[in-house]
């Protein structure tokens, strides 16, 4: 089941990815008055990246809310036992005199 959904996230994305790549370039060539007659799909590829980018943004991006990415870094585990580490960087700059 995990493989199809993914599977199917797989062939979304590809297909946004063209219809996006199409209607962009439709768009600029509209815009520089590139294209001699507009046909409906013209249209109909410009009309959809607003929908596309949506989607995308949304389901697809890596910068979606429920990505995994998005989950923080846990900060390493201290070492353990009688190690006495010499301080971070960070711990050093914070208590260190300043000469003012």
């Amino acid at each position: 089941m995990a493989v199809a959904r993914r599977f199917l996230t797989l062939l979304l994305a590809f297909a946004a990815m063209v219809v996006g790549i199409e209607g962009i370039r439709r768009a600029v060539d509209w815009w520089n008055a590139a294209l001699p007659a507009p046909t409906f799909i013209d249209y109909v590829l410009i009309a959809s990246l607003p929908l596309i980018a949506w989607l995308w943004w949304r389901y697809l991006s890596p910068f979606r809310r429920s990505c995994a990415c998005q989950t923080p870094v846990s900060p390493p585990a201290p070492a353990s036992g009688s190690d006495s580490a010499a301080p971070s960087s960070r711990e050093s700059r914070d208590t260190a005199p300043t000469g003012r």
